[in-house]
């Protein structure tokens, strides 16, 4: 065959690969997993004393450790977690609940991208978080009457669980609140300190003598 000749058949084209978008893994057969910024690690062990000071029934100072430390790092999934569970108790406000479980929910569909529609890895502690805002969501959305929304968040909920099959597009309102209107995540005071221990300076307690 001469080169040049056009009736030289074409090669098939390879078969192009889902792009893996950067705040994510995907690890066949174990389903894809978050990857978070480096400042949410670096906060984790100031998480874990919020999570005490909710624990010991002090809800006040543990919202302002952690609106502290989402002024560091906004994207501390475990942060806003947090603060929709604390508005879900008394006073309850479910706006600013949606406020943070809506953020969460839609900040890991941007970093899915094509992976939405796949099962994740349950074993990973930020995936477990990311689904905890989705279920989340899921409870504010049926207490406020959405029940349309509701219903797209918990297709995203199976899917991710591995409980049903891709998930079909819909033109709707995305569930976090309508484009442009959704309720941000309440403010916290700015001048205000967190109530808890910062690392740079010794605990209540520690070198006074007192008993644990």
């Amino acid at each position: 065959m001469k080169p040049g000749d056009r009736s030289q058949p074409k090669r098939p084209n390879p078969p192009q690969k889902k792009p893996i978008p950067p705040r994510v893994r995907n690890e066949p057969g174990r389903g894809w997993t978050l990857v978070p910024p480096h400042c949410a690690n670096e906060l984790e062990p100031d998480l874990e004393d919020a999570e005490m000071l909710l624990k010991e029934g002090d809800a006040e100072s543990a919202r302002d450790a952690v609106l502290y430390l989402l002024e560091e790092c906004q994207e501390l999934l475990a942060g806003h977690e947090l603060l929709g569970r604390i508005a879900e108790q008394e006073p309850v406000d479910l706006a600013v609940a949606q406020g943070h479980y809506g953020y969460v929910f839609e900040l890991t569909l941007k970093w899915l991208g094509p992976l939405d529609l796949e099962p994740m890895d349950k074993s990973r502690r930020i995936n477990r978080t990311a689904l905890a805002c989705a279920e989340g969501l899921f409870r504010v959305l049926e207490k406020r009457g959405e029940r349309a929304k509701a219903a797209q968040v918990r297709q995203h909920i199976d899917t991710w669980s591995g409980v049903t099959g891709p998930i079909r597009s819909s033109a709707g309102p995305r569930p976090g609140g309508a484009p442009g209107n959704r309720p941000r995540p309440a403010a916290g005071p700015k001048k205000r300190r967190p109530m808890m221990p910062r690392p740079d300076r010794p605990k209540p307690g520690e070198g006074s003598g007192e008993g644990a």
